[in-house]
Order: structure tokens, then C-alpha cells, then sequence
């Protein structure tokens, strides 16, 4: 499957989808190289006291300490049309689906800025996640 990488940022003072804010990359199988924006911005748009549009942005940046969460999902569930069998195992949170719907999995939260590079494994098996791992920038 393909997956969506997809930014939760925690610290956010606004409501997020267990699938995350940010869509970072579409990751086809096998061993990939991505690249982590130094920022994510959001735009929020509310009514004030007055009943008028009130737009303000929440940002996020790659020193941020509070760091960041990668959600793995598929793509093709996520936003297309997943055959009969495939449905079937995402709602009943079957294998290999972690429950919050196309997911397969989300990682601990990391400071993107404390390394080069970071690794991580989305397993074939539901949230059973290796540990984000700093290690050298990828190419």
C-alpha cells in the first residue's frame, strides 16, 4: 500500500484528526527518503463577538521541543475506494489497521532539528512501531 505521512502536532491549542494536520508525503513500499518541513502553518478561521471572520495562524517549526508525531495511512483507503475485503478489516480494525480508521500506525513524538535525519519502521503488524532513531541525513 501506499502510505500518506501525515504531521500530528500535539502542542496544537486546536482540534486534530487522530490522522494528523499536515500531509508530509505519499510513501510507496519499501525504503524511503523524506523530507520534514522546518515549518507547518495552519489557518483558523472563526467568527468573533462582533460576528465577523477572525482569521489567525498557528505555526509549528522544526526546533520546536515539543516535536512532532508521523500517523502512517493508507493512502488508497483513505481517500479512494478500498475493495469489499479491504473495508471490511478497517472497520473492524483488523490487521493491518491500527484502529483509528486507514491507519497503520503513528510514531512518538521527535524533534525533527535534534538530527540529521531521523528512521522509523511502519510494520505489517498495527501499532507495533520501531522507535524513531536519530541517524544521518538520507539521500
Amino acid at each position: 500500500m501506499v502510505l500518506e505521512l501525515r504531521a500530528h502536532i500535539g502542542e496544537w491549542p486546536l482540534p486534530q484528526s487522530p490522522l494528523g494536520a499536515h500531509l508530509i508525503a505519499y510513501v510507496p513500499p519499501g525504503l524511503h527518503c523524506i523530507a520534514i518541513p522546518d515549518t507547518l502553518t495552519t489557518r483558523v478561521i472563526a467568527v468573533d463577538s462582533n460576528g465577523r471572520a477572525d482569521t489567525s495562524y498557528v505555526g509549528w517549526g522544526h526546533t520546536n521541543p515539543a516535536g512532532i508525531a508521523l500517523v502512517g495511512a493508507d493512502s488508497a483507503a483513505l481517500h479512494g475506494n478500498p475493495p469489499p475485503a479491504q473495508a471490511d478489516s478497517i472497520n473492524q480494525g483488523i490487521f493491518p489497521y491500527s484502529g483509528y480508521g486507514p491507519t497503520i500506525g503513528v510514531t512518538q513524538d521527535f524533534v525533527p532539528a535534534n538530527s540529521e535525519g531521523w528512521e522509523t519502521v511502519f510494520p505489517n503488524v498495527p501499532q507495533i512501531l520501531g522507535p524513531i532513531s536519530a541517524r544521518g541525513r538520507c539521500d
